[in-house]
């Protein structure tokens, strides 16, 4: 092989283990928006009633169930699903399923969202 042919093999073999380099729990926690170790904002607090209360007491994302690929259970499960939930809750008001959010719950949602979509907001 060509010198280098083995340089570029290698720097790209360097660059792809160093890209990798922060993704610690700590960080996927900030990158989506959930670090539960800061206290549960006012906004997130009101989103997390409504889906506690009409997406898992309806028992379709609770106690491990994934409807439609997402359970509830977890508030940073919530807050890493804010792009769907804005799009299937409040852009095409399709969930849940048989008594969508009204206008109300949907403005709590989307204020959440245009806030930052943070666990902490």
């Amino acid at each position: 092989m060509s010198r280098i042919l083995v340089n570029a093999i290698f720097s790209l073999t360097l660059f792809s283990f160093s890209s990798c380099y922060n993704d610690s729990e700590e960080h996927l926690q900030y990158f989506n928006n959930c670090d539960t170790s800061l206290a549960k904002g006012p906004l997130f607090t009101k989103v997390d009633s409504l889906i506690t209360s009409r997406c898992n007491g309806a028992g379709c994302h609770v106690n491990g169930e994934r409807a439609g690929g997402y359970n509830f259970d977890n508030v940073c499960a919530v807050v890493s699903a804010w792009s769907n939930i804005q799009s299937s809750c409040v852009s095409n008001s399709r969930m849940p399923l048989g008594s969508p959010f009204n206008s109300s719950e949907r403005s709590i949602i989307s204020t959440w969202i245009d806030a930052g979509h943070r666990y902490d907001n």
